[in-house]
Parts: structure tokens; sequence; C-alpha cells
């Protein structure tokens, strides 16, 4: 069983945020709810840099997808969830469930490859979650997911 297998959807949740951000300008990337300390655009950044981290670096053991500047606009941040998307759809294809299992040192410790791909996965399905939010509550309608 390849590591796509485990991760099915992986690659359609990454489409649809980079859909979503694409189109968005200054304001709608720099705004902020009530309360929030963190606007789409940081929230892009962050997703992009833990997927490089962990995904690219970590697992797969390749060099990272450069995190877009602050101030980027919505297609530099979409293209830069999606150039990470392609190596990932390919490293997850080469390799199958074993490599989950595989420790490796990180920081202080050790991680294991599938504790990485997990929570590079949870961070992008959660941080979609929130850009959700604030599409809706700035007024505009995200894609369909």
């Amino acid at each position: 069983m390849s590591l796509r297998e485990v991760f099915p959807y992986w690659a359609e949740v990454t489409e649809s945020f980079a859909q979503a951000v694409r189109p968005l300008g200054d304001a709608h990337l720099a705004w902020l709810p009530p309360g929030q300390a963190n606007n789409i655009a940081w929230l892009v950044r962050h997703v992009v840099s833990v997927h490089s981290r962990d995904v690219l670096a970590f697992a797969a053991g390749e060099a990272t997808v450069p995190v877009p500047p602050d101030g980027a606009d919505g297609t530099t941040y979409a293209a830069a969830l999606l150039a990470g998307a392609v190596r990932r759809a390919a490293f997850l294809a080469a390799r199958d469930v074993s490599v989950l299992m595989d420790s490796r040192p990180f920081g202080q410790g050790r991680r294991t490859v599938g504790d990485a791909l997990w929570n590079a996965f949870i961070e992008e399905v959660h941080h979609r979650g929130q850009v959700w939010a604030w599409l809706r509550m700035q007024g505009l309608t995200p894609p369909r997911i």
C-alpha cells in the first residue's frame, strides 16, 4: 500500500486551499477577526512552512519550498501551496506504508515519518478550516469542499 493510499484526499485539500487564496487581494489576506492572532496570509505561510519542514525536509529528505514573504499576493501564496503539493505527491506515490514507522532525529529527540506526515496533513486541514471561516466572516464564499 502506498502512502498516497493512506492520504487519498490530501491533494484535494491543498488544491481547494490554493483555489481559495489565489484571488484574494491585500485587504482580504491581511484581514484579522477580532480576538484572533493570525490573518490568512500568516496561516498560508505557516502551512507552507510546516509542510516544507515535516514532509519535504524530514520525511522525504528534500529541499524545502520557499515560504512566501509577508505581503505577497494571493497568486504567490497559492503557487507556494501547490509547489509543495507536487513534490509531496511524488513522495507519497513512491513510498509504501512501511516508512511510516521510520524514526529519525528531530530537534532534541526523535520523530517517526508517520508523525511528521500526519502533523502536516492535520495542520493543513485545520488551517484551511480557519481560512474558510475568515473568508465567510468577510462576506466571501470559499470553494466547495
